[in-house]
């Protein structure tokens, strides 16, 4: 971008760098080409600018929040998820290919039930993985720039620390500590045990002070809000719980178990099946600070309990059976869904 002293912008009465910027990204959102944006910055600003100076100058605008995509909504889709299954309080499908648009649009949903349910306390959980990560980011900055009115948020981990730290919320939580803060004080939850136990060892865990104090704040908590993992093959798989169980049983009996008792994803790291949750009879499990089998039960209360679906991390491919085996459990264990196109275009299996 030209500098005072260093480029074309010298004189004080031609406009700064802020803006020069913002006369660029007004041409560009018009639909002008970069050497179009560059004759009018000339006939119009009287200032040269060279091939590359449009593109820095947008790259930098972009950079700095002043570009925005704005994904479209799958208007159709949605009234029709809302006709299939009216018992859905809120519905996103958006028309996008790119997990960090859907956590965008899950992170817009979260700040909006934080504003209908702001007071004294709030309690959010949240799951763990790639798209979570990207949610919390998103929704911390939100905050920042508009906190709701709350006295205290506390933050829950729904599940314990993972092969990969940067997709626990034990971890990345933590972007909600920077500086500067919302105007509330915040309190991390955190579920702090291994990844992967056994059923004894779990119940062992939950004998001690602090972890069981943890579970029993669970009790507490207003919101849910965990993605998903999918497309759990017979000899591999792309969720990170399916990686996790292949890591810890190095025959990769579990994962094969698992696929041959139906499973086609996971939801809050637990496998689920096209007829709900699966225990592998091995019983390793990963901890969780809820159960599956718990989730409609805390809908019945009252929870929100919100299922963000992008496409997988790993092949890129939608997560349609998942989509289908939440939706069709009864009583339902979600209260609102963000999802990309072609996930619930699988579902009803609409032409693309």
């Amino acid at each position: 971008m030209p500098k005072r002293g260093h480029g074309p912008v010298q004189d004080r009465k031609a406009p700064d760098n802020e803006e020069l910027a913002s006369f660029v990204c007004a041409k560009f959102c018009r639909g002008l080409t970069v050497s179009e944006i560059k004759a009018a910055v000339k006939d119009e600003l009287k200032i040269d600018l060279s091939r590359e100076q449009p593109y820095e100058i947008l790259r930098r605008a972009a950079l700095d929040g002043r570009l925005q995509h704005v994904v479209p909504q799958d208007s159709e889709l949605t009234i029709r998820l809302r006709d299939e299954y009216p018992w859905l309080r809120g519905v996103r499908v958006l028309r996008s290919v790119e997990p960090d648009v859907v956590a965008q649009q899950a992170a817009l949903v979260l700040f909006e039930l934080m504003a209908r349910l702001s007071g004294d306390d709030l309690h959010i959980g949240f799951g763990g993985g790639g798209v979570m990560q990207g949610t919390v980011r998103q929704l911390a900055s939100m905050l920042r720039k508009e906190p709701p009115p709350l006295k205290r948020l506390f933050l829950h981990s729904l599940i314990a620390a993972s092969e990969d730290p940067t997709v626990s919320p034990n971890s990345f939580l933590r972007w909600f500590f920077e500086e500067p803060r919302p105007p509330f004080k915040i309190e991390l939850v955190g579920l702090p045990t291994p990844g992967l136990v056994s059923p004894a060892a779990l119940k062992a865990l939950k004998q001690i002070d602090e972890i069981k104090s943890v579970f029993e704040q669970a009790a507490t908590l207003n919101v849910l809000v965990t993605s998903a993992g999918a497309h759990w093959g017979k000899e591999e798989g792309c969720s990170g719980l399916y990686k996790l169980y292949e890591a810890a049983d190095k025959t990769s009996r579990l994962p094969r178990e698992l696929h041959d008792q139906g499973c086609v994803g996971d939801v809050l790291w637990q496998p689920l099946g096209a007829h709900g949750p699966l225990r592998p009879h091995t019983g390793i499990r990963a901890v969780t600070l809820v159960d599956l089998e718990d989730m409609p039960r805390l809908v019945e209360q009252g929870k929100q309990v919100v299922l963000v679906l992008a496409p997988c991390g790993s092949c890129r491919q939608p997560k349609t059976e998942v989509l289908r085996a939440v939706v069709n459990c009864r009583p339902p264990m979600i209260t609102h869904l963000v999802a990309d196109s072609r996930t619930v275009r699988g579902l009803f299996g609409t032409p693309r």
